[in-house]
């Protein structure tokens, strides 16, 4: 018992033996020893459907073939399934069980390694007649018998090219469509095959036609790959599109791409090509002068004179590709159709669904069909059935090839072939703990729960005994040798195969048994998948085989086994719907419709069977994010959290990725929290999802599940404010440079010195706009612009500098220190002129700042030059205002001046003048002195050049009256006291503008 610890009973030469790939390899011993009774359902071959049919075993099917021949001569049984269903096994165990009828001829065409030469040669074998001998030479001289791979695939697209374009069939029942196409494609079909271009694509290696070639000359072979189609032309062969098709021919290329644009074109032209193709395949690998059905005409009248009928056994049908029709019509000859005696004719052959649709004639001539497609379980292929299949492979597996080859030669109906279990010091307790066949067959290294399990896995659509041995023999056992033998059966890896398709152990008892038993964890979590009942709790003797201990009771088995015992009565008014112990029943029950179906999902997410649906994978975004920015709030990071930068930069759509999700997500390499898609997570999101509805005391597993949420929210926390703190650092620089721009065009930092005046400036309350209708179009949009910046920058300046408690608080403070050294690089860069910035947005807004301020400057500097020489420094603006608005009235009751407006447009002075003078003054200091570009800015952004406007505008005015005036006095002369008066201010006028011209011109000398 002690030694029953990581045995091994196979051998790989027993595995490559017992397990090849096809039927046929199997040598007669290894055969009949993994031979299993198979079912069929029989029914006739109808078109487009399978029919109900009757269960018969094989023995039946037997009898079927043995059955009374009717008046035509032949009886002709096929077996329909799929791919790997087993028809070539059953007609191998039927030729197996019929091949010594003394009074038959017997023919065995495999279906591996049997081309169509050799299938002329194994019906001719040991047949002597005009026709039959003609055959043979005829053999002798085909173009395959001699020439090389490249000229036979030349060779077969010139036959294809020739019978497309002379072959006509009968159209009379095609749509008149097709037909129309057809003979477009007849027309055109051959330039496309002659096409040296095209020649080259279709014959480049692991193209079709050395495809091809290679099933012609040597038919299908073990692990080629292929299926029951490949002896036909598809339309991923064709070459529809290349880079080089510009330079085919004309027709070639037109014909070319509207086959590849139009479906039914295509259609069309897979229909001729194929139609065409096995002629074209018989006239090269074989010969056209072998007329097939007088060959089998020859052989049958050659074996009815022996007084004995002709026995086919084909394993698959299509090993008669490009002689299919031909042996069709020979078969399908009535014995005595020609006026002479032919030898009855038993055809047992395999074929997949739909092979005989389009050929009526054989098809109602077939006797009733043996169906071998079945379902796995209760109806089709039950789990007994499958112990006894793969118990027989077992079994075989653990003998000797060549002494179990030597028992089947030496045995007798009376004595059956060895259980190799019985010569085993193991036998009890291995059948015990991992159970047998009802042959008595052990299952070790499986047992029955792991037999089902596999075996469904892989038969999701049918049972497929092909694939069921591969996987489960052929690649399982050698390498499960190989684990047990170093301790490590049995791996993940081992059963990778099987994975995407079962159900796996719960993640919360996965991460348990990670924390009992470390690096063994994941094989006690591949036994529960598979060997375990319940995927709870492994049994201990299949543990302790596997070298394990039996692990510790999870709170799932304790709970199940707490509701096996006597439970207290329940008094009146409690909740009956809650048991003594939390259970996930319970829990279920008790998620909200989102979060249930989260919690359904995860499962199979964290099993890699299914990948999460999009609603799912947006539920579990915004659980994580709000988790993370609740925990990020308690977390001490150096900036604020609110505001721009959490919502910038941290949307749970973008900032996570969650692999294995249907839904599009972006770059997982720019998102800052990626979530692994594993156990461990999975029962982090089970916790969150729980924890969230605050259900914690419904969950038998919260401790697994709060360990690991912990865990995972505070890696997803680090991450997040590394990436938060990064991106605030990286966009910290521009977002200064941005805001002290647009501070100063706002006129916030008027007045500011130092580097420590302008932080503290920066922030204050903002001002009222500056009066724009005096102000030119690129001052008007450098404002708007940098009003949209501040806007934009504040929020991440404070993010940046900021201090505040949690995700939704108010920037508290701004850390000067940390920002001072910024604004002082800015400002310096700013006085020497420099307006370049590496931030795009930032660098628009400089421009746009750069260019209203020259325009701007030189407006000012105008303005000065053509107010100050105009205006009296020593009066008041407000008095030389009276006196012109004096003017203007005298002027307009005098009727020398009629503009009503200009009182109105000179009278602006009136409220502000002692301002709009003082500003003219500063202004024409300013400009006469050097100017750094910030003190530019802090005088263009403040009231000086709209006061500067003002005084020039009163100017411009007052001037304009005053000519209007003196042009009217000196054409007009009038006797009124009105003139009189009139004529004595503009006097007055005119000496006050002579001393003021006399003082502009001081000036400017």
């Amino acid at each position: 018992m002690s030694d029953f610890v990581n045995f091994v009973c196979w051998s790989d030469a027993a595995v490559l033996a017992s397990a090849p790939r096809d039927a046929a390899a199997l040598q007669p011993g290894h055969f009949r020893a993994v031979h299993h009774p198979l079912r069929a359902r029989r029914g006739r071959i109808e078109m487009g459907r399978v029919p109900e049919g009757l269960l018969v075993e094989e023995h039946e099917v037997v009898d079927a073939l043995r059955g009374a021949i009717g008046p035509d001569g032949y009886r002709l049984i096929p077996v329909v399934g799929g791919s790997g269903t087993g028809k070539s096994h059953l007609v191998r165990w039927v030729y197996e069980q019929t091949r010594d009828t003394s009074e038959w001829v017997t023919r065995y065409l495999p279906k591996n390694q049997t081309s169509i030469r050799r299938v002329v040669e194994l019906v001719i074998a040991g047949m002597q007649g005009p026709i039959i001998d003609a055959a043979r030479e005829a053999l002798e001289l085909a173009p395959a018998h001699s020439e090389s791979d490249t000229t036979l695939g030349q060779r077969l697209l010139d036959e294809l090219a020739l019978i497309v374009a002379e072959e006509r069939t009968d159209q009379t029942n095609l749509d008149p469509h097709d037909a129309q196409l057809r003979d477009k494609l007849r027309a055109t079909l051959p330039d496309v095959f002659h096409d040296p271009i095209v020649r080259q694509r279709f014959t480049s290696p692991g193209a079709v036609i050395p495809r091809l070639i290679g099933l012609a000359q040597s038919g299908r072979q073990d692990d080629d790959g292929l299926d029951d189609d490949a002896v036909h032309i598809a339309g991923s062969d064709l070459p529809l599109a290349f880079d080089d098709i510009g330079n085919v021919t004309p027709t070639a290329r037109t014909t070319l791409l509207s086959m590849g644009n139009l479906p039914d074109m295509r259609r069309v032209a897979l229909e001729i090509i194929n139609d065409a193709l096995p002629q074209a395949v018989k006239r090269v690998f074989l010969s056209n002068n072998i007329d097939l059905v007088a060959v089998f005409r020859d052989v049958r009248r050659a074996i009815r004179q022996q007084g004995k009928q002709l026995v086919l056994f084909i394993e698959d049908l299509t090993v008669l590709h490009g002689v299919e029709r031909e042996f069709l019509d020979a078969i399908v000859e009535p014995a005595s159709s020609t006026g002479e005696e032919l030898c009855n004719l038993r055809v047992f052959f395999a074929i997949t669904q739909g092979h005989f649709d389009n050929l009526d004639t054989v098809r109602t001539r077939c006797d009733d069909a043996y169906w071998l497609d079945f379902t796995y379980g209760s109806d089709g292929i039950e789990p007994v059935e499958v112990l006894s299949f793969l118990g027989r492979y077992l079994n075989a597996c653990r003998m000797d090839p060549e002494k179990l080859e030597a028992d089947w030669a030496r045995h007798t109906d009376t004595v059956p072939l060895a259980n190799a279990c019985h010569t085993c010091g193991h036998h009890e307790i291995c059948h015990a703990g991992f159970g047998a066949s009802s042959e008595g067959y052990g299952l070790y290294p499986f047992n029955q729960i792991a037999i089902d399990r596999l075996v469904g896995c892989l038969s999701t659509q049918r049972f497929d005994p092909r694939q069921v041995v591969k996987v489960i023999v052929e690649k399982f056992l050698p390498l499960s040798r190989v684990e047990l033998r170093s301790g490590s059966f049995p791996s993940e890896e081992l059963l990778a195969d099987f994975n995407s398709s079962s159900t796996p152990v719960r993640s919360e008892i996965v991460q348990r048994l990670r924390s009992e038993y470390g690096g063994e964890a994941e094989k006690y979590a591949t036994l529960l998948r598979y060997w375990a009942e319940d995927r709870v709790e492994t049994e201990s003797m299949v543990l302790n085989a596997f070298g394990l201990a039996a692990p510790l009771s999870h709170p799932e088995v304790r709970s199940k086994r707490r509701k096996t015992a006597p439970k207290p009565s329940t008094e009146a008014g409690t909740d009956r719907s809650r048991s003594d112990r939390p259970s996930l029943e319970i829990l279920e029950e008790r998620l909200k419709p989102n979060r249930l179906r989260a919690y359904q999902e995860l499962e199979a997410w964290s099993g890699q069977q299914k990948d999460l649906s999009l609603g799912v994978t947006n539920d579990l975004k915004k659980f994580i994010h709000s988790a993370v920015l609740n925990a990020v709030g308690f977390h001490g990071v150096p900036f604020h959290l609110g505001g721009e930068l959490v919502d910038q930069h941290f949307k749970h759509e973008r900032a996570i990725y969650i692999e294995g999700a249907l839904t599009a997500q972006g770059d997982p390499a720019e998102a800052i929290i990626r979530v692994r898609r594993n156990a461990a997570t999975a029962v982090a999101l089970t916790g969150l999802i729980v924890h969230g509805a605050d259900l914690q005391a419904d969950d038998p597993y919260d401790d697994e599940r709060r360990r690991a949420l912990a865990q995972h929210l505070e890696e997803w926390t680090e991450s997040t404010t590394t990436a938060l703190h990064r991106i605030a650092a990286s966009e910290s620089p521009a977002a200064v440079e941005g805001l002290l721009v647009a501070s100063l065009m706002l006129g916030y930092c008027a007045g500011a010195r130092r580097s420590s005046d302008y932080l503290s400036l920066m922030f204050c309350e903002p001002l009222e706009s500056t009066d724009r209708d005096r102000r030119s179009p690129e001052w008007v949009k450098a404002i708007a612009k940098a009003e949209e910046e501040y806007l934009r920058l504040r929020p991440v300046v404070e993010a940046c500098f900021g201090e505040s408690r949690g995700t939704t608080g108010a920037v508290r403070a701004l850390r000067a220190d940390r920002m001072l050294p910024h604004v002082q690089k800015v400002v310096e860069r700013l006085e020497g002129g420099d307006m370049t910035s590496s931030d795009a947005a930032v660098s628009r807004l400089l421009r746009a700042v750069s260019r209203a301020i020259d325009v701007e400057w030189e407006h000012l500097c105008d303005n000065v030059k053509g107010a100050a020489p105009m205006l009296e420094g020593d009066q008041s603006l407000e008095q030389q205002a009276e006196l012109v608005n004096e003017l203007h009235v005298a002027a307009l009751r005098a009727g020398h001046f009629e503009d009503l407006d200009a009182l109105a447009d000179i009278g602006i002075l009136n409220a502000e003048s002692d301002q709009v003078l003082r500003s003219l003054r500063d202004a024409t200091k300013t400009i006469e002195a050097e100017c750094t570009f910030t003190k530019r800015i802090q005088i263009l952004s403040g009231e000086k050049p709209s006061d500067v406007s003002v005084a020039r505008q009163f100017v411009k005015r007052a001037i304009r009256m005053m000519n209007t005036i003196e042009r009217s006095l000196s054409t007009r002369s009038t006797d009124s006291d009105v003139s009189d008066d009139l004529t004595t201010i503009v006097a007055a006028i005119e000496q006050e503008l002579a001393s003021l011209l006399n003082a502009a011109s001081d000036i400017t000398q």
